[in-house]
């Protein structure tokens, strides 16, 4: 397994602990990794450079660290899934003129949120399951 995809499953793993030991909770949350913040805070940050004004709740949360619910992850995932995303276009990466995709993508916290989010649901379903059965 190489390396860069060790460490999106091992924080995902810390934030399903973090969930597990917080099952006490009315809903359970799992918490945004660093990684997924700062590329939120950086997407907040050229998205109102850019002439954003509207509140954006998600990347808000996404960028302030704050606890997610699964109802959250499964918006992470719908975007990822469903956005038409051109990686291509001339922007992508730039900060001194960023495509609307590429601040689309950093809003909800970029590639890393993308593997980290879907390592949450894969985890969490593996652990309801093993619940389930025991």
């Amino acid at each position: 397994m190489l390396a860069s995809s060790v460490i999106p499953i091992q924080i995902a793993a810390l934030s399903l602990s973090i969930l597990l030991a917080s099952r006490q909770e009315e809903e359970s949350s799992v918490i945004t990794p660093l990684l997924v913040q700062n590329a939120a805070n950086l997407g907040l940050s050229l998205y109102e450079r850019y002439g954003g004004d509207k509140k954006l709740r998600l990347p808000q949360a996404l960028a302030d660290g704050k606890r997610l619910t699964f109802q959250d992850i499964d918006e992470i995932l719908d975007f990822f899934e469903n956005a038409e995303i051109d990686k291509k276009k001339p922007g992508w990466g730039n900060r001194n003129n960023p495509s609307a995709d590429w601040i689309r993508w950093l809003l909800m916290g970029g590639d890393t949120s993308w593997q980290w989010a879907n390592t949450v649901k894969e985890l969490a379903r593996d652990i309801d399951e093993k619940l389930i059965s025991e």
